[in-house]
């Protein structure tokens, strides 16, 4: 099997040291660097699935890093853990704002960082092979499964964003808004704003059966503003609640 790659980025030789050996265990393929700065640099070299970075680092902390990297086409899709001693709400809010998929406090669990970190890789591809999935089990052509690929990346880069719409999603993608709407009702058999919201709430199950966060957090997480409407929104699609999974 393929060994996903990951970046981490952490100043203390010590902690960085420990959580390499900790992945590396777990069969990552696992490079390194010790602030933001050098991150980026090594960005084109590793190549990573994921990304862990520390925040409080010299030369280029993790909010300037994840800000950068979600400002680079190439890179930006590339999902991020931050690890932190800062446990203030609003320092949480300023790493989802500017894009991170978790925000974890020091001291974390080990056990608990593997399992986030394999469930944001498996949980991608888990969803990927759904929304291939049509009613009449089809085969997709390659190029329909290739703009299916890209319409969940673009998703995932924005799945913190409650404001991420249809008309961002064609702007990203190249595309018309009325184009993107009847090419992927032609493949998904879903309307762009019922796609969002099933791949919104399908990385919260995901994540709620793991347990990585409250249900609130999850819930901002993947881009709900209210915890009423993510709720029954579950519910809708899941046939229970957020609660009940």
């Amino acid at each position: 099997m393929k060994k996903h790659k990951i970046l981490l980025i952490e100043d203390n030789p010590v902690v960085l040291e420990t959580l390499k050996d900790l992945f590396e265990i777990e069969d990552f393929d696992v490079a390194t660097a010790e602030n933001g700065l050098e991150g980026l640099k090594k960005l084109s070299v590793s190549n990573p699935s994921l990304i862990i970075s520390d925040v409080m680092m010299p030369e280029m902390d993790g909010f300037d890093f994840l800000q950068q990297l979600r400002e680079s086409h190439n890179y930006k899709h590339i999902p991020v853990i931050l690890l932190t001693a800062k446990a203030m709400n609003e320092n949480k809010i300023e790493g989802y704002t500017k894009g991170a998929d978790y925000y974890i406090t020091k001291p974390y669990d080990a056990k608990e960082l593997i399992l986030i970190t394999k469930n944001i890789l498996q949980g991608k591809e888990r969803y990927l092979n759904y929304a291939l999935s049509k009613p009449k089990e089809e085969t997709l052509e390659s190029a329909d499964s290739q703009f299916v690929r890209e319409v969940c990346e673009e998703i995932d880069k924005n799945l913190s964003n409650p404001d991420f719409r249809m008309e961002d999603l064609a702007e990203a993608l190249y595309v018309s808004s009325s184009t993107l709407q009847k090419k992927l009702k032609r493949i998904a058999g879903k309307s762009v704003s019922r796609f969002i919201r099933e791949y919104r709430l399908e990385v919260a199950k995901s994540r709620i059966e793991q347990k990585t966060a409250t249900i609130s957090e999850i819930a901002y997480e993947v881009g709900f503003k209210s915890h009423a409407y993510f709720s029954k929104s579950y519910k809708e699609y899941f046939g229970q609640t957020p609660r009940t999974t």
